[in-house]
């Protein structure tokens, strides 16, 4: 016996719609790239993302189509998320800090047929125009004077379109598996590969992550900024979580100065924001020097990398916030939740610690488990370490283009890349990235550890951990670090520090002091830079 059949499909639309109808009046806000703060309706953007869908059918681009955006968090670009997938087309999200080289490769590789851009990603689009071989419309983001210089063809204005567009445009109904939106990873160990997320993967993944985020008290409307960009992860599901929570959403566009970021939080009343650490660093040392506290902000999201201990304790004893880790990766967004379980958020402040600084814990819709370097399955003891898989609802089995480069391992199980390990509650700690652990002599150092007791000390800013290549013990850790200004600290002093804090064979044999750390396109320590410059 079978069910009265569900006709309707999960589609990104039907939130735009939904915000529209039950809480129309909601805004969301951006800083352009001009600077100039912009804000319309949730019913002011669906019937503008209506109108675009419609201009951009009338124009032959619809289902199974490609339309690439290379530009920072606008209102424009929230409205993309809804107009492209909207019409049964794929949104493929470009990262602006990536080297030229790999930007025109992944749109390339994606076969986009339709590239939009704003004025700060203007001067990118010029230099790789030529080489885009599939691109057969150029659709600038901005005021029409904006881009009366452009060195592109066939550009289009954004704004031209909306004009353009049927107000009495319906969403099409069409299968849920469509693909709505392309990410590629950041290519940190060889080519970006193109990661594809459906309908359907986005609005569970959507529906899941709002109901196990940690939020405000009941009845009281979220504002929520977000710090991470559209094209990282599809800023962590803001543009799907704000219209379905009915929350006003923020984004600061191209301005991360913390000033402005600060203003931003300040003016729109801002009650959480998700950002990876390196941001979160930059708004606390600002704060500090600047003597500011924030009136309306309570939650902070944080993912990416694990945040240091004296920021996690900055961002909760100083600044008041209730701080959250989640983890996931473009292969796998929104895997785990940084909600704490009830009895541990009741916990004294040192023992609640011990729970904020795991990367959360698994949540329905994701199952997380650890195991050998055979395969098999560990324990969730909180002590067994090993390599981290995931299966779920939202996660991919192949790379765009490389259906034989399988994401999975033999058991069906998405290949991480991370060592962790699991508690019986589900909550997971990283431990290391499979490549960055060092194995000396027949035992595991995590990198990730030794960064984070090298950061408890006063002097050092930023911390990095690479194996070197050791005749007795196979491999040796090396720590480089970055010291606060004014700092005068030196090696040896670092080492003594860390003696009392770790096993005795983990101390690091050599401690590199440098002016600056490189970072990745995502803004995490590129260690494959490092290990080029010291081993």
């Amino acid at each position: 016996m079978s069910g009265v059949p569900i006709e309707e499909q999960l589609l990104l639309p039907r939130l735009l719609s939904y915000a529209s109808r039950c809480h129309g009046e909601i805004e969301v806000v951006a800083r352009d790239t001009s600077g100039e703060i912009c804000r319309q309706t949730y019913a002011q953007t669906e019937l503008r993302a209506r109108r675009l869908a419609s201009s951009l059918i009338a124009r032959g681009y619809g289902h199974g189509t490609k339309l690439a955006v290379l530009a920072w968090n606008t209102i424009r670009y929230f409205e993309l998320f809804y107009s492209v997938p909207g019409i049964g087309a794929a949104l493929h999200t470009v990262n602006p800090r990536l080297f030229i080289d790999q930007i025109d490769y992944i749109i390339n590789d994606a076969c986009d047929s339709v590239l939009f851009f704003d004025g700060a990603t203007l001067p990118i689009v010029e230099q790789i125009a030529e080489r885009l071989t599939n691109v057969k419309t150029f659709v600038a983001m901005g005021a029409r004077g904006e881009f009366a210089e452009a060195k592109i063809p066939n550009v289009v204005l954004y704004e031209e379109l909306v004009e353009e567009g049927d107000a009495s445009y319906e969403w099409p109904e069409f299968d849920e598996k469509s693909a709505a939106v392309i990410c590629y990873t950041s290519g940190t160990t060889g080519a970006p590969k193109g990661v594809t997320y459906t309908h359907r993967s986005l609005m569970l993944s959507s529906l899941i992550g709002s109901a196990n985020m940690p939020g405000s008290p009941h009845g009281e409307r979220q504002v929520l900024l977000s710090l991470a960009p559209m094209f990282h992860a599809n800023a962590w599901n803001f543009p799907f979580m704000g219209p379905l929570t009915g929350s006003k959403v923020v984004f600061p566009g191209r301005d991360m100065r913390p000033e402005s970021l600060y203003e931003l939080i300040e003016a729109e009343a801002v009650t959480g924001a998700a950002g990876v650490p390196s941001i979160w660093r930059i708004i606390v040392d600002w704060l500090d020097c600047n003597g500011k506290r924030f009136s309306t902000m309570r939650q902070a999201f944080s993912a990416g990398s694990p945040l240091p201990t004296d920021l996690m304790k900055a961002l909760t004893e100083r600044y008041g916030l209730d701080v959250s880790q989640s983890w996931g990766m473009t292969e796998a967004p929104n895997a785990s939740s940084g909600a704490l379980k009830p009895e541990h958020n009741k916990l004294p402040s040192d023992a609640k610690l011990t729970y904020r600084e795991k990367a959360g814990r698994e949540i329905f819709g994701m199952r997380l488990r650890i195991v050998d370097d055979q395969g098999h399955e560990l324990a969730r003891d909180g002590r067994a370490v090993g390599h981290l898989r995931v299966r779920g609802l939202w996660t991919p089995h192949t790379y765009i283009n490389y259906p034989d480069r399988a994401a999975l391992d033999a058991d069906g199980w998405l290949v991480t890349g991370d060592v962790a390990t699991i508690d019986s509650d589900g909550y997971v700690q990283i431990v290391d990235r499979a490549k960055d652990v060092i194995k000396s002599g027949g035992e595991w150092i995590s990198s990730v550890e030794l960064e984070r007791i090298a950061m408890l000390h006063p002097d050092v800013e930023r911390a990095a951990v690479i194996a070197v290549d050791d005749e007795r013990w196979g491999e040796r850790p090396m720590l480089i670090v970055t010291l606060h200004a004014a700092a005068k600290a030196d090696a040896q002093q670092i080492i003594e520090f860390m003696r009392p804090r770790i096993a005795r064979w983990w101390a690091p044999d050599t401690v590199k002091i440098v002016d600056a750390i490189p970072t990745t396109a995502t803004g995490k320590i590129n260690k494959v830079a490092l290990r080029k410059r010291f081993t």
